[in-house]
């Protein structure tokens, strides 16, 4: 239950309650700092696209050169993409991987544009790891793997977390960096992190914790829901007990959360409302919710905002069966919206200093299981903004051989030659957070255990 829903569906003959003050003190993920006045030049920003159900990310980014081709058809056979005839894949030939080319999907000629451009790149084989492992590391059982590897609910969190390996607490490594940076940046706190998917694990740290939108806003405690006049009178109530004073302790706690909740709402909505995109964006669900990201970037000076984090999921990728028709759809609606976004950026002059970054809970096996993939392990992501280093694919793509020396098993479950934290890093330090300071630590615990220098792609 998140806090705005705790507080909707509260009684204030909940209070006095000692499990409910519990409640309520562990709630209080956002502390606000004074809002200063921005600078253009002192934002950055971070958007996260969770693309939830696990993308099958090799027929995404695709091996055209003719030896790795033929052993992507032989390991993919009734799901493989074809380089030929009516829909091809789209052909890209990266500067760094010594004459190899790929192919993107035939879904995404925008993205395939903005590679061209040199504001999109891809990240290969990236996946949630502990310590760096082998294959034989793998069959025998000798490093520590991530719990519940295949789990689209644990992977989804880890992604979110980088604590592959369980936590009785958890937080993200977007929430640790806000108690790192606001205080660094005199940003405020409580507009850090913005998530369109609710309260995100990602966002969550010590102090400060996700503020969830809609598409078209803030989500007002005072929404008419089908209770009808009871909600409209409960929420008349509720507004006018926030100005009263109480001498006890928890309803004191209770007022404050329930006032700071309004005040947030219209402060936000105010700003969010008064700004306007003029970037057509798709009427699709990943198109509006980036929409609203866009706008809220354009609020940044009237939120107090130095840097953010935004949080925005895509789905379904779960794609066990139907996979070619429904993943092209999918990838579509990705790639309308990408191209959108990065061009509200250039209208707002902050390309360079906003980047979108994919995750997923994992890739595909690259067998087939008739009509569709299972779930697997390592994976292609997307990173889209003017602060990349284009026309190059980063990470090292594996071989798709089935039982090959990349596949733990005998689907083609392809082995991370990149961890999850070495690609955040390589996003954090862009953020703020300094490449040697113990606060990366903090921030991602497992990164002592990896090269920081692998995946320099910003």
């Amino acid at each position: 239950m998140n806090k705005r829903s705790f507080l909707r569906t509260s009684n204030c003959a909940l209070i006095g309650s000692t499990s409910v003050f519990n409640t309520l003190m562990n709630m209080r993920l956002l502390s606000s700092v004074s809002a200063q006045t921005n600078t253009q030049n002192d934002y950055k920003a971070l958007v996260c696209v969770l693309l939830n159900g696990g993308n099958d990310s090799f027929n995404m980014l695709i091996p055209t050169s003719s030896g790795e081709y033929s052993t992507y058809l032989a390991s993919r056979s009734n799901v493989a993409l074809s380089t030929t005839g009516d829909n091809p894949v789209l052909q890209i030939a990266p500067s760094n991987t010594n004459g190899k080319t790929y192919g993107i999907h035939p879904s995404m000629p925008k993205l395939k544009a903005l590679y061209d451009q040199g504001d999109a790149v891809f990240v290969s084989n990236v996946g949630t790891m502990i310590k760096p492992t082998t294959k034989l590391d793998f069959t025998n059982n000798s490093v520590p793997i991530p719990n519940h590897l295949y789990s689209h609910r644990d992977q989804a969190v880890q992604w979110q977390t980088a604590i592959n390996q369980g936590q009785t607490t958890l937080s993200g490594w977007a929430g640790r960096m806000a108690d790192y940076m606001v205080p660094q940046t005199a940003s405020n706190g409580d507009f850090f992190g913005i998530s369109l998917a609710g309260r995100s694990f990602f966002q969550v740290g010590k102090f400060y914790g996700s503020y969830p939108i809609s598409s078209t806003g803030a989500t007002p405690l005072d929404t008419k829901d089908s209770k009808g006049i009871f909600d409209l009178k409960r929420n008349s109530a509720m507004k006018s007990l926030v100005d009263q004073e109480y001498n006890n302790l928890f309803q004191k706690v209770y007022a404050k959360e329930v006032k700071k909740s309004f005040d947030l709402e219209g402060q936000f909505n105010k700003a969010f409302n008064a700004s306007t995109i003029t970037t057509p964006f798709p009427s699709t669900s990943i198109g509006q919710q980036l929409l609203a990201v866009a706008k809220s970037i354009k609020s940044r000076d009237d939120l107090g905002s130095k840097r953010q984090t935004f949080y925005v999921e895509h789905g379904s990728y779960d794609l066990h069966s139907q996979l070619l028709s429904f993943h092209s759809t999918l990838l579509a609606d990705l790639d309308d919206a990408f191209r959108a976004f990065r061009d509200a950026m250039i209208e707002l002059g902050l390309n360079d200093q906003v980047t979108l970054f994919t995750v997923s809970d994992f890739a595909r096996t690259l067998r087939s299981n008739g009509n569709g993939t299972d779930h697997a392990w390592g994976g292609n992501h997307i990173v889209v903004g003017g602060a990349v280093k284009g026309n190059k694919m980063y990470g090292q793509y594996p071989d798709l051989s089935l039982s090959g020396s990349s596949d733990v098993t005998f689907n083609g479950i392809m082995l991370p030659t990149t961890s999850a934290d070495q690609y955040f890093a390589e996003l954090a330090t862009w953020f703020g957070i300094p490449a040697t300071h113990t606060a990366l630590k903090d921030i991602l615990p497992n990164i002592p255990n990896f090269d920081l220098n692998t995946v320099d792609f910003l």
